[in-house]
């Protein structure tokens, strides 16, 4: 492993060189766009279900009525943890493709991996962790973090910029790779 490591650092020194091929904003944007989509295909019926769990027959509607309107503090509380804990079974997914595949469903359709960003080998567990963090940042000044991506000359959002971490086309940095 520590040779693989070396091999890999001095074969990505060389391509750094030359420009790695960082996937672009539109394509990470379809990819984005198709994680989205199978989120909503798998997840929407899971939060569903456990929402009918908590609320039971409750409508959006009444719930928010009654946190508003009554001030209902044993609905509030279970509307938070509802979010709670909905927010980190999709973090638990995200992170689960990242370190099962190197990236989502979307990226792995368009071929798209995540690397770390100096040595452009697979990151390690830290850097998803803080990466996955950093998406949480990314969100919170209205999506500007994401929205980085689109200014960036690595095609890096605040994510990948605070966990040192790029996205690449996987074939043409094999081929990249080969070259040098």
């Amino acid at each position: 492993m520590l040779l693989y490591k070396t091999i890999a650092q001095k074969k990505a020194k060389a391509v750094l060189e030359n420009k790695p091929p960082y996937a672009s904003a539109l394509i990470r944007l379809l990819a984005t766009f198709i994680d989205l989509i199978l989120s909503c295909i798998i997840i929407v019926p899971l939060f569903a279900i456990f929402n009918k769990m908590m609320f039971g027959d409750m409508s959006s509607y009444e719930i928010a009525n009654r946190i508003v309107t009554h001030k209902d503090q044993i609905i509030f509380g279970k509307f938070i943890t509802s979010y709670i804990l909905q927010s980190l079974f999709l973090l638990a997914l995200i992170f689960l493709f990242w370190i099962s595949k190197n990236a989502t469903p979307g990226k792995t359709l368009f071929k798209l991996k995540i690397v770390d960003a100096e040595t452009l080998a697979e990151p390690s567990k830290k850097q998803y962790v803080i990466r996955l963090m950093g998406y949480m940042l990314a969100t919170l000044p209205l999506g500007l973090g994401f929205i980085w991506i689109v200014f960036s000359s690595k095609g890096q959002g605040w994510h990948d910029i605070i966990s040192h971490t790029v996205v690449i086309h996987e074939n043409k940095l094999k081929r990249y790779l080969e070259t040098c």
